[in-house]
């Protein structure tokens, strides 16, 4: 399976790639230079992202979570600094080869690390089921991601750069909150899935819900009492054009909170389902 599916992401990936620079080549009576050397660069940025995804799942599978993140941290470092430096010296143009080097660069530290050789083996058997419990996902995916792109897209035509500003600096700041229980969860996720297997007991994964969600309620509580003190002065301070990003932040961090508290009900409905199917 594993050696299959590493074809078939590579394979998806070239894919995509190609079809995003015939794309651009397509269009590129109809759009800016800029555009259209984003949409080349992008293009094998396409292919890296599949690349680094698979690796991660298997990261996450073998359980080494310590080296994953170590890998992902080292080179999220290195892609901030070089982001810097590439928009103030070169702008966007600096900033699209950044995103490519970046990408590249995580796909291979990821695979360099997972020290498991592929072997020229691909089973057409295996993908049918794998494809058709996927779809869902990938729609539910595109779905979510075509939505949270839209409402940036209606803001900047509807209401101007400035309020897309608020709106985006609110975003990020409780998207920043969220990576708290995601890392959690790719943690604890894993082991709800064995102690399930092993003891076919819904009621031994009660623990694991518990602690999560007191170690969440507990951290985040404190952690975003800080923010509501913490952050108002800052944008002050340092986006005195985005101070009316306040008000809203207030009430999105105390969504956010609650947010937060969902993913080890969603990690515990998903495990018996999954275990059930």
């Amino acid at each position: 399976l594993r050696h299959t599916l590493f074809w078939f992401v590579h394979g998806a990936g070239l894919i995509l790639a190609l079809a995003l620079a015939a794309a651009a080549f397509s269009l590129r009576s109809r759009v800016s230079e800029q555009t259209f050397a984003g949409m080349l660069l992008y293009a094998p940025i396409l292919w890296a992202q599949l690349a680094a995804t698979y690796s991660v799942v298997l990261y996450r599978a073998r359980k080494r979570f310590g080296e994953l993140s170590a890998r992902q941290g080292v080179s999220n470092l290195v892609k901030a600094v070089l982001l810097v430096c590439g928009a103030y010296a070169f702008g966007l143009p600096g900033v699209l080869v950044v995103e490519l080097a970046a990408a590249l660069l995580l796909a291979g530290v990821l695979h360099a690390g997972l020290r498991e050789p592929v072997a020229r083996v691909f089973d057409r058997s295996l993908l049918p089921p794998l494809i058709a419990a996927g779809i869902p996902m990938v729609a539910g995916a595109v779905a979510f991601e075509t939505l949270r792109g839209a409402d940036q897209m209606v803001i900047l035509a509807r209401l101007g750069p400035t309020n897309l500003g608020v709106y985006s600096l609110t975003s990020i700041i409780c998207s920043g909150i969220f990576y708290v229980p995601n890392v959690l969860s790719t943690v604890m996720y894993p082991r709800f899935q064995e102690r399930f297997a092993t003891t076919d007991s819904v009621h031994s994964l009660r623990r694991f819900v518990e602690v999560q969600l007191l170690v969440l309620a507990d951290v985040l509580l404190a952690a975003i009492a800080i923010l509501v003190v913490a952050v108002p002065p800052a944008i002050a301070a340092f986006f005195p054009k985005f101070v009316d990003t306040v008000p809203p932040l207030r009430v999105l961090l105390a969504g956010t909170y609650f947010l937060c508290l969902t993913p080890p009900a969603a990690q515990f409905l998903l495990t018996i389902h999954k275990q059930v199917r």
